[in-house]
């Protein structure tokens, strides 16, 4: 009898060992983003600063990063979705949102958004290949 308590004893501290360390694992590995509203409304606040936005532009911009945002949402919470098809789907919203942007904005708009866009992948690639580096 005491010999099964102690083996229970020693099962339910394991897991209680367990159990934090491999939720802290799942968290690492799925980092919680802002609600897709709070972050559709920061980026369209940037691109109204970096674009010169009109007021019309600015609804119309915020709705399509709001969708974008949900899009991303809905991409990274499907069960049992690998890496692969999650970076795949994340691409498709981006795609579709630049080609929705290119109906609101103006020419001169856009090529300043891609420009942007592509400097700030370039600090994101940067940035992976220093922490790879030092890592």
């Amino acid at each position: 009898m005491i010999r099964k308590l102690a083996c229970l004893t020693t099962a339910a501290l394991c897991l209680a060992l367990v159990l934090p360390a491999a939720a802290k694992e799942e968290e690492k590995a799925a980092p919680k983003l802002p609600p897709a509203k709070e972050r559709a409304k920061e980026l369209t606040k940037k691109m109204k600063e970096k674009l010169q936005l009109t007021g019309d532009q600015e609804d119309k911009v915020m709705e399509i990063n709001l969708r974008a945002a949900e899009a991303v949402d809905h991409a990274t919470a499907v069960p049992g979705a690998g890496r692969y098809d999650r970076y795949n789907s994340v691409k498709a919203a981006q795609k579709q949102r630049d080609n929705e942007l290119k109906g609101v904005l103006t020419h001169d708009q856009f090529e300043k958004y891609k420009r942007l866009k592509d400097e700030l992948k370039d600090k994101v690639k940067a940035s992976g290949e220093l922490k790879k580096k030092s890592g």
